[in-house]
């Protein structure tokens, strides 16, 4: 179910994105050469919400994989799904930013002074989110699922996928920030910590525990590296053009 949610989610995006930028309409102001090709744009954008989506559920997969038995995936899954609800705490902000943020160079300082806004939004609420799972894991299970006895092994989890999963709702603002942007080449670290994750659980799965923490620094180094990149200044030869 969850990834058949992803793939429908990306192909609306990709169909409003693809509508939103047809063959023929006029460059947004500052846009690279590049960048004012719609297919480029379809293209580019469609990896990059790919690539996050697979950060987002391929543990889940790989998880009912590895671990058949209801014991170990219906704990998971049921913390996993508490973890996620880290990344929609910010699609508000996102829904918000992604329109005010263009790709006009004369506009840098503002777009970035909005972006810090908005990490420091979604980061008060995340971080919010995190400490009740880590306090009182027992809570969102019960808003959730009903269950006012958890088990330890329960509760764990949840505490646990929920730090690993609190980097994707600051991940998401970057990722759309970016895009808006039209800053693909600084989406490199979701093309690498993507296919990292899918590895290494595949290589690492002896418990369940071990899944959390290969997430945790998956979802970490996206964050880092989305980050560093953003922190660099575009590349530009000429007012209002870059290369990103």
């Amino acid at each position: 179910a969850q990834g058949a949610g992803v793939l429908a989610a990306l192909v609306v995006a990709a169909a409003v994105i693809r509508r939103t930028n047809p063959v023929g309409a006029p460059p947004p102001t500052g846009a690279p050469p590049h960048a004012t090709n719609p297919d480029h744009y379809f293209g580019a954008t469609l990896v990059a919400l790919l690539a996050f989506g697979l950060l987002m559920n391929a543990d889940v997969i790989l998880v009912k994989m590895f671990f058949a038995q209801a014991a170990d995936f219906g704990p998971y899954a049921r913390a996993a799904t508490v973890a996620r609800t880290l990344v929609f705490l910010s699609q508000p902000i996102v829904l918000a930013l992604f329109p005010q943020v263009t790709a006009d160079a004369a506009a840098a300082p503002a777009h970035r002074a909005m972006l810090f806004q908005a990490l420091a939004l979604a980061g008060l609420m995340i971080a919010a989110l995190v400490a009740l799972c880590l306090i009182w894991p027992t809570g969102p299970l019960w808003l959730l699922f009903g269950d006012r006895a958890p088990t330890a092994l329960q509760q764990q989890l949840v505490r646990l996928l929920a730090l690993a999963m609190a980097p994707t709702g600051l991940v998401q603002v970057l990722l759309m920030f970016a895009l808006a942007q039209r800053r693909f080449r600084a989406l490199w670290p979701l093309a690498v910590t993507a296919p990292a994750l899918i590895l290494g659980i595949a290589w690492f799965h002896q418990s369940l525990f071990q899944v959390a923490g290969i997430l945790a620094l998956c979802t970490l180094g996206a964050l880092l590296g989305l980050a560093g990149e953003l922190a660099r200044p575009a590349h530009q030869t000429a007012p209002g053009v870059r290369h990103d």
